[in-house]
């Protein structure tokens, strides 16, 4: 049998190290952040949001989940229905902006609060809920922000595992169809138009990758956008997936050295930016992200770095 050559964990090379562990990551921003009255944990949907509760928990801090400052879940269905529809494959791109999954009158009675004790604002949105209705006079960007995104592949499996929960809504028992489907079609894309609003007014200060549960990884905004820089600059692969399927597969369980037990594999996800993902190598360890954060984040420092030219220019 031949020796498969072929790798399964491209990686761009970064400067510096990762923060692995829970208890390092909370330790590193406990020490950091300790003067911050509030600080903001920010989400994609499809993390496990229960052990960001719980780790962050032993601060000792007040714990805000921002699901506590949504709409009722009724009221989120009807506001996205239109777009996830009754049909079993299709809907339509939603245009459903964050921040109205909020409870106005919820988050009135947290702003109305003035919270006395430090506090972390955890889940989907807490930027949003930090900077808008708990602002910091005087500061420029605001309470410190850290966001944990995830890659759409693992989204998948948890999927079908039925271990996570929609944005605003719990449908982690519906098929794992369904659950693609609303994310296709809404979570994601509000998420990501979200993201982007973080990402170009440099908002995350530093960036979690949570996919593996046992072994989280933290690393800073600065380590984050220079390995997305050095991607865009040379050839580069995403990490692949593969998944089971009726048909075919035995090819590949030789060429690309795929675990034997599987009778079949006959999906290979190589070159999907909107579905795979790209490793950073921090000293051999490998911290994971969206693919499209690559496009994301390049485009938007690029974009930011143009326009500033060309307002210098005509000032001149």
């Amino acid at each position: 049998m031949r020796k498969s050559n072929y790798d399964k964990f491209p990686s761009t090379r970064t400067d510096g190290m990762a923060i692995v562990g829970w208890e390092k990551i909370v330790s590193t921003l406990n020490e950091l952040w300790a003067d911050e009255p509030i600080w903001a944990i920010d989400l994609y949907t499809g993390t496990y949001e229960e052990d960001f509760l719980s780790a962050f928990a032993k601060t000792g801090r007040r714990i805000i989940d921002t699901r506590s400052l949504m709409r009722p879940e009724e009221e989120i269905r009807q506001i996205t229905e239109r777009f996830i529809t009754d049909d079993v494959l299709f809907g339509y791109m939603s245009n459903v902006r964050l921040e109205e999954y909020f409870d106005s009158s919820r988050v009135q009675g947290f702003k109305s609060s003035r919270i006395q004790e430090p506090c972390i604002i955890i889940g989907t949105g807490a930027a949003y809920i930090a900077e808008k209705y708990s602002p910091k006079e005087g500061a420029e960007k605001g309470f410190p922000v850290a966001y944990a995104d995830m890659a759409r592949w693992e989204i998948q499996q948890r999927f079908r595992r039925h271990e996570v929960k929609a944005l605003g809504i719990d449908n982690s028992q519906e098929g794992p169809s369904l659950q693609y489907k609303r994310g296709l079609f809404n979570d994601w894309i509000i998420c990501d138009r979200y993201k982007d609003l973080l990402i170009q007014s440099c908002r995350i200060q530093y960036w979690i990758d949570s996919n593996n549960r046992q072994e989280p990884k933290m690393i800073s905004d600065q380590q984050f956008r220079q390995g997305m820089d050095r991607t865009s600059r040379s050839p580069f692969r995403v990490v692949p997936f593969f998944d089971p399927a009726p048909w075919g597969g035995q090819w590949m369980k030789e060429v690309c050295d795929l675990p034997r037990e599987e009778k079949n594999y006959g999906w290979c996800f190589d070159c999907v930016p909107e579905e795979n993902s790209l490793y950073l190598n921090l000293d051999g360890v490998l911290v994971e992200f969206p693919a499209q954060d690559l496009m994301r984040s390049v485009f938007i420092t690029r974009r930011t770095k143009a326009i500033t030219c060309w307002m210098q220019e005509r000032m001149q």
